[in-house]
């Protein structure tokens, strides 16, 4: 039997230690259905029993190459985010890019299709500790039929404030067929 399949069967040991697949890491908080009138999705209320949260998306917008950016707790004044990327493209270019002076946090820049589906993951860590600062790293990319992007995204907000409401913005009108959803990761 495969490792892999011995995995889904429970713990095996490797002679380093058990690796051990969990399937209760994370729940569900929240998938709101996309309506195709709205730029933005908000996640109100949310929860502060989690140590991580997760947001999960395939995205299409009635633009082209239009960022995903977040701001939490309806804070959307310059200077209240940093973000720093690493973006590769199709045709083989390269960009890094940061500003330490933003409104909002990117999650994915340049993302959006009226045909291709923008997809990623973005963690927000300890979310609700006030001890730190909340950090977040976005992997994200699409596909548009060989000329897509590939690219990770970290980003911080510079209080120390328990993240309770989140914005996710893709600045252009979100397709019904779309999917966005927020996940709590238990620690």
């Amino acid at each position: 039997m495969s490792p892999i399949l011995e995995l889904i069967g429970g713990a095996k040991s490797y002679g380093w230690g058990k690796v051990e697949l969990s399937t209760t890491a994370f729940e569900s908080i929240a998938t709101p259905a996309i309506s195709g009138s709205s730029s933005f999705v908000e996640f109100t209320s949310i929860p502060q029993t989690y140590k991580h949260l997760q947001i999960r998306y395939s995205v299409i917008t009635n633009a082209t190459n239009a960022d995903i950016t977040l701001t939490v707790n309806g804070v959307a004044s310059a200077g209240s985010y940093t973000y720093h990327e690493l973006r590769g493209t199709g045709s083989g270019t390269a960009v890094a890019n940061g500003n330490n002076n933003m409104g909002f946090y990117y999650i994915a820049t340049n993302a959006t299709d009226g045909t291709w589906p923008a997809i990623g993951i973005s963690d927000i860590f300890d979310y609700s500790d006030t001890n730190k600062i909340t950090t977040i790293r976005s992997l994200s990319g699409k596909d548009t039929n060989g000329s897509g992007t590939l690219q990770i995204l970290t980003g911080m907000n510079k209080v120390t404030t328990a993240v309770t409401s989140i914005k996710f913005d893709c600045n252009s009108t979100i397709a019904t067929n779309s999917k966005i959803a927020l996940y709590g990761i238990k620690g």
